[in-house]
């Protein structure tokens, strides 16, 4: 399998300060995520910096939420 990447934009109605924190803390993709609701047993791993540059994300789930990883660069 080779290796790709999406990227989608969107505007939000909310100050940036507001948003920020939600963003850069992975953990807190929990909160916000539409992927996280397809799997209610997602095996998540965080590792590295707590949050922000590099802050990693992996998980594994179910076959609708697949498995992944995310990296903060």
């Amino acid at each position: 399998m080779g290796e790709y990447t999406v990227t989608r934009t969107t505007t939000i109605a909310a100050r940036p300060d507001q948003i920020y924190p939600l963003v850069v803390d992975l953990h807190e993709w929990q909160r916000w995520s539409p992927w996280e609701d397809l799997d209610p047993d997602l095996d998540r791993e965080y590792s590295g910096s707590p949050r922000g540059v590099g802050a990693h994300y992996a998980w594994s789930g179910n076959r609708k939420a697949g498995k992944g990883d995310r990296k903060s660069t």
